[in-house]
């Protein structure tokens, strides 16, 4: 989360360590007018990255220097803890669900090719009949 107070304090810290500071510098520097500013320092607005990344270079700061202390966490991958047993029930019934559901895909795919191919054959049985020429009968002496 932003922190405006921090522009405050850095504002601060600039004016009594550097007597020929002023904000106008800081303002040409970003450019941003003097409203805005004001306004990104009460906390009434947000400034856009590349305005807070000109403010850091400006004080001499790293941008994380504005945002309050954001704990990073691990986001690899671990297993679910399972320490009720109600949740083994249920993940082991998602699982057997999960099979049934590929057994029934597969089946489906099955049935899909042996229809297709069914019907391929019934079209050149088909076909291959109206080919023949018809046989006249004969006599026999």
């Amino acid at each position: 989360m932003f922190i405006p107070e921090k522009i405050i304090e850095l504002e601060n810290k600039k004016k009594e360590s550097d007597s020929k500071f002023t904000v106008s510098k800081l303002l040409k520097f970003i450019p941003l007018t003097a409203p805005a500013y004001t306004d990104i320092k009460n906390g009434v607005s947000i400034p856009k990255v590349n305005t807070l990344e000109k403010i850091a270079i400006f004080y001499g700061v790293d941008m994380n220097y504005f945002f309050s202390n954001m704990q990073t966490h691990d986001i690899s991958y671990q297993e679910p803890a399972r320490s009720e047993p109600g949740i083994d029930i249920l993940l082991d019934r998602i699982e057997k669900q999960a099979v049934k559901i590929n057994n029934l895909e597969d089946e489906l795919l099955q049935i899909r090719n042996d229809k297709s191919s069914s019907s391929l054959q019934d079209v050149s049985i088909n076909k291959s009949e109206e080919k023949r020429p018809k046989l006249k009968k004969t006599e026999q002496v």
